[in-house]
């Protein structure tokens, strides 16, 4: 909204077109049951086991609940965790990646967070991450993004890891269907149709929105 000079209509054109792509799938976000975000909780700890296994062992260690911490990353879209120079930059990133990219952004974070993990504090582990100005202090800029790139996957790996978690959402009782073939149809060829039909038209909104000014008045 800042960016957009407070421009509502255009922020809210700009997020319809963002949240209906299929390589992202951010409305799935907010369905019952959370299925992409513990899609997403189970792709952070799979990648986390395989790139920094000491690491994952001590944040498991810690036993600091998911809805503590990257639950609320995922469903915020880190709005809730950084400061606005950090978050416009990982924005950009969201915008352009798919979701996998979001993962890639709590990986980076949690490198960064390290020596707090390895001491096993639970209680300054749950303050760094609840308060941006604190978490974000611990970053550099240019060193943040340029470590996203050390979690690029090929299209290949990344199916990889969603097929393994279907029998986990099952036996969790999780529906993660849709959003399965969904990920399964975009990455197996990813230059099919990019989003779900629907384009959102920035003057059929404004007057869609005016219509309901009047009637409201």
């Amino acid at each position: 909204l800042e960016v957009s000079g407070f421009d509502e209509v255009l922020t809210l054109f700009f997020i319809i077109n963002l949240f209906k792509k299929k390589k992202n799938l951010y409305f799935a976000l907010y369905e019952p049951n959370f299925p992409l975000v513990f899609l997403k909780i189970h792709l952070f700890w799979s990648i986390l086991n395989k790139t920094k296994p000491k690491l994952a062992a001590k944040l498991k260690k810690i036993e600091v609940p998911s809805e503590m911490w990257i639950f609320k990353w995922f469903v915020t879209l880190y709005t809730s965790i950084l400061t606005k120079e950090y978050l416009l930059r990982v924005w950009d990133f969201l915008v352009v990646g798919d979701i996998f990219s979001s993962v890639y952004v709590a990986l980076v974070i949690v490198r960064y967070l390290k020596k707090i993990i390895m001491n096993e504090s639970m209680s300054d582990f749950v303050e760094v991450v609840n308060d941006p100005q604190r978490l974000c202090s611990n970053f550099q800029m240019y060193k943040f993004f340029k470590k996203l790139k050390d979690y690029r996957l090929d299209l290949p790996a990344k199916l990889e890891l969603i097929n393994t978690y279907e029998p986990e959402a099952k036996k969790s009782g999780i529906d993660c269907s849709y959003v399965f073939s969904t990920m399964r149809s975009f990455f197996s060829d990813p230059n099919t149709a990019n989003d779900f039909g629907y384009v959102a038209d920035y003057e059929t909104i404004e007057r869609e929105l005016d219509n309901d000014f009047d009637n409201e008045k």
